[in-house]
């Protein structure tokens, strides 16, 4: 009996390890099989909560924070060398006013840091204009010809003069108040003013609107009188200098009595008296008889 059952749990055994022989021989010559990189892990540099998943062996790097100390005429390009994957990797990072993704040939400048060691953080200062949109992104290969580009591309806008307009003009306008309307097209930020009046040699008023972003503003002037054409320009000042638009015009609206005639019928005497009403619509009083 003894040996019965020990012959019963052998060809158990047996058949448990040709069942895990042969899952493991197909995971493996699947995994062998297929030519793709395998991607896995990852690495987060600690400035710009980017997690990667490069393939595995290859070189990582990232953007880091993206750029900094930007001024009209230079910046600093900041990444990380996250890893060198399976040899000596060395670093680049590609850059310009168009995003060239992955394409080298589509990006305007680089630069090489040479071979560089994981978790080396890279900088470098490069040369820009005012008033312009710039990319750059890193980019690592290594000895074993493998290479690896950070997860996107990094952008930042450079400062500058401001540059501003008129935008949609005057409107609305009343007989007596009127919106001012402006743009801050570029600069970066600025701090705008509005100046307004029927001199353009000696401006009557000014409003301030304070620090502004790029994108369109207004500001409500009142006190103005009927019938009156007035101008006005929007100003902007920062670190990098100041600008002026254009000078718009416009014309207060005529404050003016209409009559309108009507009356009401009793239904005895076929009487249709006429009562006076007096209403203002839209800055003109009209006046009903």
């Amino acid at each position: 009996m003894v040996g019965k059952h020990d012959g019963r749990e052998g060809e158990r055994m047996t058949t448990k390890l040709c069942f895990l022989t042969m899952i493991f021989g197909v995971l493996c010559s699947s995994a062998w099989a297929d030519p793709v990189a395998r991607f896995g892990g990852g690495g987060y540099d600690g400035y710009d909560l980017d997690s990667a998943r490069p393939a595995i062996g290859y070189p990582q790097v990232s953007n880091a924070g993206g750029a900094t100390n930007v001024l009209a005429t230079s910046a600093w390009l900041n990444g990380m060398l996250l890893s060198t994957g399976t040899a000596e990797s060395v670093v680049y990072v590609y850059w310009g006013t168009s995003n060239g993704v992955t394409n080298k040939g589509n990006w305007g400048a680089w630069t090489n840091f040479g071979a560089g060691v994981e978790w080396q953080a890279l900088t470098t200062n490069v040369s820009v204009n005012p008033n312009t949109t710039y990319y750059y992104r890193f980019y690592a290969t290594n000895a074993a010809g493998d290479e690896g580009w950070a997860s996107d591309s990094a952008v930042f806008l450079t400062p500058g003069t401001p540059v501003l307009n008129t935008g949609v003009g005057a409107a609305p306008v009343s007989f007596a108040t009127a919106t001012l309307n402006g743009n801050l097209t570029a600069g970066g930020s600025a701090t705008v003013s509005v100046f307004w009046g029927q001199n353009t040699n000696a401006w009557s008023g000014t409003n301030s609107l304070g620090t502004r972003t790029l994108g369109v503003f207004g500001t409500a002037v009142s006190g103005l009188s009927p019938v009156t054409l007035y101008y006005y320009r929007c100003y902007g000042t920062n670190a990098s200098g100041e600008g002026w638009s254009d000078i718009a015009a416009f014309t207060t609206r005529v404050l003016s009595v209409a009559r309108a005639y009507g009356g009401s019928y009793d239904g005895y005497d076929r009487f249709t008296a006429q009562t006076p009403m007096v209403g203002v619509v839209a800055g003109t009083i009209f006046s009903f008889y």
